[in-house]
């Protein structure tokens, strides 16, 4: 585990809090005359998590009761399946044969992109959506049985302050 800290010119802290970083693989951990060297790689990392939360709807799942933390690990495992599968179709979607949308101008392979077109490489490569089996008439839950109310949290709401403006 390192703790860095990043320093202005001037010796004052960058940041407020430390960053704290920790090594896992199957080598020793490298020492500190490699950190300098391993620090930028961290910015890969954050624009994915980014992308995960905000498109691939990371944050999304809401898991209550017994067994939500298995439910929310399989959940995580999805969301980084689901990229890995957009990562994966990258090479589909270089293919000089493959008709490109309108929208895409800029020819840029993005994680945003891959999500966008996604869709269409799975057309393409044959997989169609499986189709609804009928299951017929769900018995609902048995008498009596009643179920806690799910924990209420406080809502935050942000509003725009509005310009005071002085009468004359």
């Amino acid at each position: 585990m390192y703790r860095v800290i990043e320093y202005r010119a001037d010796g004052t802290r960058r940041y407020k809090r430390p960053l704290w970083l920790v090594y896992v693989g199957e080598s020793p951990a490298p020492g500190l005359d490699h950190a300098p060297a391993l620090y930028p790689q961290r910015f890969g990392v954050e624009p994915s998590l980014r992308f995960e939360k905000g498109e691939l709807g990371l944050i999304a799942g809401q898991f209550y009761g017994p067994g939500a933390e298995s439910r929310v690990q399989l959940w995580i495992e999805l969301v980084a399946t689901a990229r890995w599968w957009l990562w994966a179709l990258r090479g589909l979607a270089q293919a000089p044969d493959l008709p490109w949308p309108r929208w895409w101008r800029s020819r840029r392979l993005t994680p945003g992109t891959m999500r966008r077109l996604a869709l269409a490489l799975l057309f393409k490569l044959g997989i169609r959506t499986p189709q609804p089996q009928p299951r017929g008439t769900s018995p609902g839950r048995p008498p009596g049985l009643r179920l806690e109310p799910r924990p209420r949290f406080r809502i935050f709401r942000k509003r725009a302050r509005r310009a005071v403006t002085q009468r004359k």
